[in-house]
């Protein structure tokens, strides 16, 4: 009777104890946030630290309109022709994008932009937005050296930001 008791714990509950403690399985394809690799701490980063770039918009000034000289008569000297000024290129800094929090109506001009996606699964996408209906968006997501067209379910949508 005792056997029977105890081969009924061994076989009944201690699989269900070790089903219960077992740790969630990772998913490569849709890693947790907290398994998402920080571009600034990786080993390429930490080997090349380079400095930040400050984008640049060079615009030239216009050259200025000369005014054609009265016919001169076949006997006079040739005036002296001034020069004209050699246009100097304006270096006017550009800010840097900030990236913004959208709501998920607004997202149908912003098809072919790149955004980040957030997701109520406590996982995050970021990809170029290919399409966008009210059920689902579809984004290019290129972070795996291919491009790979992922559908996110409306439902899912927790928060997008646009990043350019």
């Amino acid at each position: 009777m005792m056997l029977r008791r105890w081969s009924w714990v061994v076989f009944c509950v201690v699989p269900i104890v070790a089903i219960a403690r077992q740790q969630p399985v990772f998913d490569p394809l849709n890693p947790p946030e907290s398994a998402v690799a920080d571009p600034q701490h990786t080993e390429q980063t930490k080997a090349e630290p380079t400095a930040p770039v400050e984008t640049m918009v060079v615009t030239p000034e216009p050259e200025p309109v000369q005014a054609s000289a009265p016919a001169a008569a076949p006997d006079a000297a040739p005036a002296a022709v001034k020069p004209a000024p050699i246009a100097k290129a304006v270096a006017t800094p550009v800010a840097p994008t900030v990236p913004r929090v959208v709501a998920y109506d607004e997202l149908e001009a912003q098809v072919g932009k790149q955004i980040r996606i957030k997701t109520n699964l406590r996982t995050q996408r970021t990809g170029i937005l290919k399409r966008y209906n009210r059920a689902v968006l579809i984004i290019e997501d290129r972070s795996r050296g291919f491009a790979m067209d992922v559908e996110m379910p409306r439902p899912t949508v927790v928060e997008v930001t646009l990043l350019n």
